[in-house]
């Protein structure tokens, strides 16, 4: 039978017991749940062969893309022979004072030998500042002073200039720019290598297609860093490289004299104010075999639309009019450009070189594919220590490569590697970041060899506890099909390994020696709750293994619980929350349900979340409603609507953590939690809170929940352990390991911070 197939009869059969709305929410949460799968594997076996990658639908790695060692920093170019003194810098000056004066500083204080007068046109600026400030720059010789009698427009302006500039190539710079260092030696290098080439632009903040950190730019400012410090970054990592650019950028463009002899000035009268000047221009000098190219050795920082203020977007719009009319193709040229993007490897390149420069710690965070809690957290360490540190996110995709990104969003770094093709070289390319340490908080499905990166990298290493995938192959301590295996048992562990489904392995003393090296060599083993600390601390040799749950992060406190009365008559609200699989207690709960009978109107069951395609069979025929898939945000609006009396977590494994129990406990709603893993520890001394033993029967249940609602009912919280009589696994009490509060404000991060200051910024 069919997917859809089975999807259909179990809508129908669902609608036939719980009505219309209950079948559509479970049916759209199965579909939810398998739609990234099935996109995965439609665009790999029919849109791929059908489209091809040049249509975008199956994008290769970044690696394959590009080549893999256009990534590293490039090694010394030959020298290009820049001519002294060949270069005019024109600079058409209007508005903002500020702004020219940080312009024109930074022009005069730039060492850049090719530089051999700087040009400012005064456009008949209204702003006595610019006036007062240009006249002083001239009268004391530092810049050739050309004003208009009358407002010219830029482009009049900028034709004036390079008119007045003789037989010297042109850099047109904008009054809003910034340079840095030998920034216009670097640009005349580049048409020096090769007399093709008309044009050179620089990458920006604020360049349309030579924008960095990722085409559309950014108006933030780096973050600690000058634009000498991101324009060294770009020197060093891209010495001498360049790639071809449909058009140059006006902002700051060098234009060979030759070209411009040949193509000609500006066009004032197609674009007398501005926009769409230089791009004109440019594609004239392509038509007549002029180059242009993307320096991607320099950065200039750049304002943007200073001069032209809330005018800019309606001169933008009739300036592209007018380019497609003279220029029908353009469009699709640079739509082709944008697709293709080849300077996305120098991006990556400069980045890797200002985390290495830059004073932060640069810390390495590897994780599997699937998200989840393991995400989350490693999500909360960036975002609570961005200020001090970068991070990185090494990661196994589903798709088999490797996945390097920055979770600081305003970095723009995202890259996909086959580790098939190049496994060396994405060492390497990890290491031109400059990593000081690194945070292991997953290795499953990792498609490279994290033990041989690691011992390239040479440094040291944490690793976090977020499940028990490095001493059981079953992951969770759970026995296929059933639950909590007891702890770790050689005998017991042997006897799992012949369960279906199959393990990764036949032996467990092959795995555990293949995962030995993380719980040795590791510098510190991080658990969240001490009953998982428990669980692995057999198997810590070496490291400091140490406690710190997820909530003393940033000493997250929950509020008090206040339960809703549970009035006469009235059913017993009862949520569950997140992704009810099988080892999460689809089971316990479906069996419970269907062991209700005709007594359900006493207890109202919700699954705020979904249940995964594997294991809808455990619900069927349970009273369950099912919301769906939902966005965190929404959590505290669906419980509102839900308003249970209690959150149920039948969770069959020893959690290390539970995020949705703090969501829960953050709604100050009441809890019952099985007697296992690091929930009797996490409500230890909550009110309104319940534990029961782990392994209680399905039918057991019925009971539970009627003790509870007594209470309710009664308002009156009778204990932890009221419900039933609690055995809890000792775990944590044959290996005592107290808690660490204060673990992430002290030292969490105190030893990669004193390595980066031993370093200091390298090249």
């Amino acid at each position: 039978m069919s997917s859809i197939a089975r999807k259909y009869r179990r809508f129908q059969s669902t609608r036939h017991q719980h009505g219309t709305a209950t079948a559509v929410r479970a049916t759209g949460a199965s579909l939810a749940n398998s739609a990234v799968y099935r996109w995965q594997v439609m665009r790999r076996t029919v849109l791929r062969p059908l489209l091809g990658d040049a249509h975008g639908v199956y994008a290769p790695a970044d690696n394959d893309r590009y080549g893999a060692r256009s990534f590293l920093p490039a090694p010394e170019p030959a020298s290009a022979g820049v001519t002294p003194r060949s270069i005019a810098v024109v600079i058409p000056v209007y508005r903002g004072a500020e702004y020219t004066r940080a312009c024109l500083e930074s022009v005069l204080a730039s060492p850049a030998p090719a530089i051999g007068e700087v040009v400012v046109v005064d456009d008949a600026s209204p702003d006595p500042d610019i006036t007062a400030y240009v006249d002083e720059l001239a009268d004391a010789g530092r810049v050739r002073l050309l004003r208009n009698s009358e407002n010219l427009g830029f482009v009049g302006s900028v034709n004036r200039g390079m008119r007045a500039a003789g037989e010297r190539d042109v850099v047109l710079l904008n009054s809003d720019a910034v340079v840095s260092g030998d920034w216009a030696d670097r640009l005349a290098a580049h048409a020096a290598r090769d007399r093709t080439i008309g044009t050179v632009t620089p990458f920006s903040n604020n360049a349309t297609i030579c924008s960095y950190p990722t085409l559309l730019g950014t108006h933030d400012p780096f973050e600690g860093e000058t634009v000498a410090d991101v324009d060294a970054a770009f020197a060093v990592a891209n010495r001498g490289r360049a790639c071809g650019i449909p058009t140059g950028v006006g902002f700051c463009m060098f234009i060979r004299r030759a070209c411009l002899r040949a193509v000609g000035p500006f066009d004032e009268e197609a674009f007398e104010k501005g926009y769409g000047e230089e791009n004109d221009f440019c594609l004239r000098a392509t038509r007549r075999g002029w180059r242009h190219v993307l320096a991607t050795d320099t950065f200039v920082w750049h304002h943007g639309e200073v001069s032209f203020g809330q005018e800019a977007s309606d001169l933008q719009a009739v300036a592209l009019t007018r380019l497609r009319r003279l220029h029908p193709r353009y469009l699709k040229t640079v739509a082709r450009h944008v697709r293709d993007d080849p300077a996305r490897p120098s991006r990556v390149a400069a980045t890797a070189a200002r985390f290495r420069r830059g004073g932060r710690p640069v810390v390495l965070m590897v994780m599997h594919a699937l998200g989840t809690g393991t995400e989350a957290h490693l999500l909360h360490l960036c975002r609570h220590f961005a200020a001090d540190a970068r991070f990185l996110v090494l990661q196994a995709t589903e798709a088999g490569s490797a996945r390097l990104w920055c979770p600081d969003a305003s970095e723009g770094l995202d890259v996909r590697w086959c580790v098939a093709t190049d496994a060396h070289l994405l060492t390497e390319v990890v290491r031109s970041f400059g990593v000081t340490r690194v945070h292991i908080h997953h290795t499953l499905g990792l498609p490279f060899e994290l033990r041989r990166l690691l011992e390239s990298l040479a440094v040291p290493f944490d690793m976090t506890i977020h499940d028990f995938y490095s001493i059981c192959p079953r992951i969770r301590l759970a026995i296929p099909h059933q639950s909590f295996c007891g702890g770790p048992d050689e005998e017991r562990c042997s006897d799992c390994l012949t369960l279906s489904p199959r393990a990764e392995v036949a032996r467990i003393d092959d795995w555990r020696r293949a995962h030995a090296w993380l719980l040795a060599d590791a510098e510190r083993v991080i658990a969240p709750s001490r009953d998982a600390a428990g669980h692995i601390a057999p198997f810590v040799e070496g490291p400091e293994l140490i406690v710190a749950p997820h909530d003393t992060l940033d000493h997250e406190t929950f509020p008090a619980p206040a339960p809703q009365p549970l009035l006469p008559g009235e059913p017993l609200r009862v949520a569950l929350l997140g992704v009810l699989s099988e080892d999460k207690g689809a089971s316990l709960v479906g069996e419970f349900l269907r062991s209700l009978g005709g007594s359900r109107g006493s207890l109202d069951m919700t699954l705020i979340g979904f249940v995964p395609d594997e294991a809808a069979r455990l619900v069927r025929g349970a009273s369950l409603r099912i919301t769906g898939i939902y966005d965190p945000g929404d959590l505290t609006a669906r419980l509102a609507a839900a308003r249970p009396h209690v959150v149920w977590f039948p969770a069959q494994w020893p959690e290390t953590y539970s995020y949705t129990l703090s969501e829960a406990m953050s709604a100050g709603l009441p809890v019952l939690a099985p007697d296992l893993g690091a929930f009797s520890e996490r409500v230890e001394n909550r009110p309104w809170s319940w534990l029961v033993p782990w392994n209680t029967s399905p039918a057991a249940f019925a009971a539970v929940f009627a003790a509870l609602a007594d209470q309710l009912r009664r308002g009156a919280w009778d204990g932890l352990d009221s419900l039933t009589t609690c055995r809890r696994p000792d775990a944590a009490a044959r290996y005592p390991v107290d808690a660490r509060p204060d673990f992430y404000d002290s030292d969490y991060l105190a030893p990669a911070l004193e390595a980066r200051r031993r370093q200091g910024g390298r090249p």
